[in-house]
């Protein structure tokens, strides 16, 4: 489960090469991100606390060498915006999903569920003037399995919280899983002052340095 914490946050993304839990990533795709989101924060170009919502649907598959697993086909969806969102907040979202697909860190989904078909993947992020949240749906043959693998996870999650240190717990707490129709829901929410405080140490630790160039 601390795999999942990974993929929500960034936090195991390396070089290209295969981590303790087997997954391929690469952080170069996050680190290019992270430069222009740090670029357009410092120079006011986005706001931050703009409520908006975001949803991209694919299927999970492996590049051409059969290890990392992406994003195929991703499409941005058309939703309808809340009052006083921020068109470039909004592109900096969506471009963050695809910088994650193409990093890798989907390999933990992949692992957490096991790619036994062609697997539908929608991922959507939401903020409001209160919270920043992530719903991931991972599709399923039939309702009996997401049931299944639900409880699964839901008590790797229990068992992860009880056993994560003070500073992991937080995090930890803001997921849940749950099942809809034939597909797996893994949930994050925070308050969102607190999320882009996380964030922000995140995005200054991938952001790209002098000696990545």
């Amino acid at each position: 489960m601390a795999a999942l914490l990974a993929f929500l946050l960034g936090l195991s993304a390396t070089a290209q090469v295969q981590d303790k839990a087997g997954v391929y990533v690469n952080k170069r795709p996050l680190k290019d991100w992270s430069a222009n989101f740090t670029s357009a924060v410092n120079s006011k170009e986005v706001d931050i606390n703009a409520p908006f919502l975001v949803s991209i649907v694919a299927v999970l598959g492996t590049t051409s060498d059969g290890k990392t697993v992406v994003l195929k086909s991703p499409k941005r969806l058309t939703v309808a915006q809340p009052g006083g969102s921020d068109p470039r907040l909004i592109s900096l979202v969506e471009d963050a999903i695809l910088a994650f697909g193409d990093s890798g860190l989907f390999g933990y989904i992949d692992q957490l569920i096991g790619r036994k078909f062609v697997t539908p993947i929608k991922i959507s992020v939401r903020q409001d003037e209160t919270t920043f949240a992530v719903g991931i749906d991972v599709g399923r043959q039939n309702e009996n399995e997401a049931k299944t693998m639900t409880s699964g996870l839901t008590t790797l999650l229990n068992l992860a919280v009880s056993q994560a240190n003070d500073d992991d717990k937080p995090l930890l707490r803001s997921m849940s899983v749950s099942s809809i129709e034939k597909s797996v829901r893994l949930s994050f929410a925070m308050p969102r002052a607190e999320f882009w405080e996380v964030a922000q140490k995140q995005i200054d630790l991938t952001a790209p340095k002098k000696s990545d160039n």
